[in-house]
């Protein structure tokens, strides 16, 4: 269940050039469906303790991009009515989770009440995998991370 076959799938320019793919992750069933479970008790969790600042609309039930937009403007116009500047700090968060230390993702979910055992779980899924990328019939020597 820790291996998954990256394939990678050409976008757009030089096909000579590797940042010109994106990587596709084959990943067995019973991982997605561990993942989708142990995300909706998570969310769940996080949720029903107010664990999340109201300020974050991405991943959760009810919000989105337009209600994001809409938190903003309303805190930039009532800023702008009572003669105060607002700066703003816009930044892709598109890759993310790959630079995501699951030593400090583990620390955190500690910190916030999640459970020892559920912690220690999401410590050993989320560490020690091996990764093997596929082109055409050909396979790379596998990868731990």
């Amino acid at each position: 269940m820790k291996n998954s076959k990256t394939i990678p799938i050409y976008k757009k320019g030089d096909k000579c050039d590797v940042s010109n793919y994106r990587p596709v992750s084959c990943v067995p069933t019973v991982s997605k469906v561990l993942e989708s479970i142990v995300l909706d008790q998570l969310a769940e969790y996080f949720e029903a303790n107010s664990l999340l600042p109201q300020q974050q609309h991405g991943f959760r039930p009810g919000r989105s991009t337009t209600t994001a937009l809409a938190s903003m403007v309303s805190e930039w116009s009532r800023n702008y009515d009572a003669g105060m500047n607002t700066g703003i700090l816009l930044w892709d968060l598109s890759s993310a989770f790959d630079t995501i230390d699951v030593e400090v993702l583990c620390d955190k979910l500690a910190l916030y009440g999640v459970s020892h055992n559920s912690v220690s779980w999401i410590h050993s899924f989320l560490t020690q995998r091996k990764q093997i990328v596929k082109v055409g019939s050909s396979l790379s020597r596998p990868t731990f991370f």
